[in-house]
């Protein structure tokens, strides 16, 4: 959900832009209560999250005809759903930060107009006023003043695929100091969500089998639920020897997503009854890959050696 054309003058170093955001916190026990114009910004939602564009320069740019650029955009709440604020970012090709624009979407009760106010971080300041809208497609008039002064207007439109995750934005009638200058379109997908998809892919039953100590085959059965998982061991004879269960998350560790986990409850074998609770959460680097699940565990200082063990996921 752009709101500048981000080639409209050269690009300069980044600059750190905020926009002041707050959250209301409801009393302990009462419903949330979001603010009175989230109504009007309800048709906004499917534009929140995160996006990649890409594109190429027409005539008029900044940037030589021809030239393909990219870049990030995100979107989300603010202000007790007063508000929606974004950010989307031009990168270079080795991904490096070239131009920022903070945004925010809100209504304004005197126009009765879903409004944006955007600054970019070359000095451009944007106002649109949203004018026209069947929840697929959205078009905004917008106003422009450069760093240098000079006037800007065009009409913004963008169109969401049915699927909401794509959509195309374009400038056109494009007016730079009373003088036209080419449409530009953007193409932009939603950015994949890893944990959010791994959520939803780790839940089911998994198997594997390692060796021990002994030299014996072991089997192990993962029943993996949407926040909790129970481990089922079995001894060569395939005779239940041990089962335990606990609480999970997925995270994000730098570049690695994490299975981790604050401790478990043995509730068959031996030691069935024992609560076993870590000082730290203990986890570990996993990968999903179809019906496979690939785990890299001893990763702690208290952990042991390293070691991969790969899931199977019990179909039948």
């Amino acid at each position: 959900m752009p709101t500048c054309n981000p080639l409209t003058r050269v690009f300069a170093p980044s600059i750190a832009l905020t926009l002041l955001t707050a959250a209301l916190a409801p009393s302990f026990g009462q419903e949330v209560q979001y603010h009175a114009h989230s109504e009007h910004l309800q048709i906004l939602q499917p534009f929140l999250g995160q996006w990649e564009f890409e594109g190429v320069a027409t005539p008029g740019s900044t940037l030589p005809e021809g030239t393909a650029f990219k870049g990030t955009m995100s979107a989300r709440w603010v202000l007790n759903r007063c508000a929606i604020e974004g950010k989307w970012s031009v990168l270079g090709d080795a991904d490096e930060v070239l131009a920022e624009v903070v945004f925010h979407y809100s209504w304004d009760p005197l126009k009765k107009k879903v409004v944006a106010d955007a600054r970019t971080s070359q000095g451009e300041v944007t106002h649109e006023e949203l004018i026209e809208s069947d929840g697929t497609t959205f078009v905004f008039k917008a106003t422009h003043r450069l760093a240098d002064g000079t006037a800007k207007t065009s009409t913004r439109t963008s169109v969401l695929a049915a699927d909401k995750q794509s959509q195309t934005t374009t400038w056109s009638d494009q007016l730079v100091g009373g003088q036209k200058v080419p449409d530009l379109k953007v193409l932009s997908k939603r950015k994949p969500r890893p944990l959010q998809e791994d959520r939803a892919a780790v839940v089911g039953t998994w198997t594997t089998t390692f060796t021990n100590a002994k030299g014996e085959q072991i089997r192990i059965v993962k029943e993996v639920k949407r926040n909790r998982e129970t481990v089922h061991y079995y001894d060569a004879d395939d005779t239940l020897t041990r089962t335990h269960t606990n609480r999970y998350w997925l995270q994000r560790r730098g570049s690695h997503n994490t299975w981790t986990f604050p401790g478990m409850k043995i509730v068959a074998g031996p030691e069935a009854g024992t609560q076993v609770r870590f000082p730290q959460p203990g986890w570990y680097i996993y990968h999903v890959n179809g019906d496979q699940l690939i785990e890299f565990q001893g990763l702690g200082k208290e952990d042991g050696k390293p070691q991969f063990m790969t899931w199977n996921r019990v179909t039948e």
